[in-house]
């Protein structure tokens, strides 16, 4: 049986002034994401309700790749860089489709 891709949600809420460079730390990431070969998408979106939240979307051909783009020293680096501008921890899930996706 061939493996289904990953989905990521990450999102990010930063604190009240803090958005703005929590934003530019995203985008910045944005092209290595997408250079990797197992991240077949990667893109940042913003909340229209709750305009502070970011949510990074991405789609990674597998698990294992997946775990070790997140062990890379760009990931560990984005995470101190905005740690501290979170009003909590930066929210990081993977899904895999169901239902014969």
């Amino acid at each position: 049986m061939a493996e289904k891709n990953v989905i990521v949600f990450a999102w990010a809420r930063p604190m009240e002034g803090r958005e703005e460079i929590v934003k530019h730390e995203l985008l910045s990431l944005l092209p290595q994401f997408r250079s990797e070969h197992a991240c077949t998408s990667c893109s940042l979106y913003q909340s229209m309700e709750d305009r502070p939240v970011f949510m990074v979307y991405q789609v990674w051909t597998t698990r294992e790749d997946l775990d070790a783009f997140v062990k890379t020293p760009s990931v560990k680096d984005l995470v101190r860089k905005i740690d501290h501008l979170l009003e909590e921890p930066l929210a990081f899930v993977p899904w895999e489709p169901v239902g014969g996706l």
